[in-house]
């Protein structure tokens, strides 16, 4: 596809960029992404706030230009409406039209997560680190949550458990 003209409204297949060489006999494709180190995922994603920013702006864009209202109206059908503002101290989106607050991390993987968001972020960035993945184990002792059932042998272990 590079080299070619590409009218307006047809597709471009994925992962290729128009017109664009890469270098490195990856000509027509778009350039890998910059990995990122240990201390620069922390500094952008080390808190539950940060996390929650990066979602609401991937989701909702910087203004919430792309803010639509998941609410209902009461005969049922969504509401659509795409005005919204911001509740700060609740970390919600009011709609302007049917005042339905919206978390930025509802209708996704990290709807009430159990663990911080910034644990869920640390994991998927070790996850993507090597193309063998990481051991649950290990990912579990680096976030400092242990799956499901080994929560209470950790306990015994320690001497939690209740008699």
């Amino acid at each position: 596809m590079a080299g070619h003209a590409v009218k307006a409204g047809h597709a471009v297949k994925a992962g290729h960029a128009v017109g664009v060489g890469c270098g490195g006999g990856r000509s027509g494709r778009l350039p890998l992404p910059k990995v990122m180190t240990v201390a620069e995922v922390h500094a952008r994603f080390g808190t539950e706030e940060a996390c929650r920013e990066h979602l609401r702006k991937i989701r909702w864009g910087e203004d919430l230009e792309r803010f639509v209202c998941p609410g209902r109206r009461p005969n049922g059908k969504p509401c659509g409406h795409t005005k919204g503002w911001g509740l700060a101290k609740r970390g919600l989106i009011e709609c302007g039209e049917c005042h339905h607050q919206a978390s930025v991390t509802a209708g996704t993987i990290f709807h009430r997560p159990r663990s911080p968001l910034w644990k869920w972020f640390w994991a998927m960035y070790q996850l993507s680190q090597d193309k063998k993945g990481v051991a649950t184990l290990e990912l579990a002792k680096q976030v400092r949550v242990l799956p499901d059932g080994l929560d209470d042998a950790a306990e015994a272990a320690r001497g939690d458990a209740n008699p």
